[in-house]
């Protein structure tokens, strides 16, 4: 169990997007993995052909600006 989002006052902060809702408690039922290490450019590219990160850089910096499915497409892969 944790707790997630953000406060009442930060979720009125107009730079916020309308899904961080105030801090609600999320209770995780099934298992799953989480890696040690943040997934690189270089990993990425080299499993889904691409690097659809915004600051692309060496490599060695982490992937982001992906969605959800696309991280769990990279997973089954």
């Amino acid at each position: 169990k944790f707790f997630m989002g953000g406060t009442l006052k930060e979720t009125r902060d107009r730079n916020r997007f309308e899904d961080e809702r105030p801090r609600h408690q999320v209770t995780v039922k099934d298992p799953f993995w989480l890696g040690a290490y943040q997934v690189t450019q270089a990993q990425w590219r080299k499993v889904m052909g691409r690097n659809p990160s915004e600051f692309k850089g060496d490599g060695q910096r982490p992937v982001e600006s992906i969605t959800w499915h696309q991280a769990s497409q990279f997973a089954a892969r």
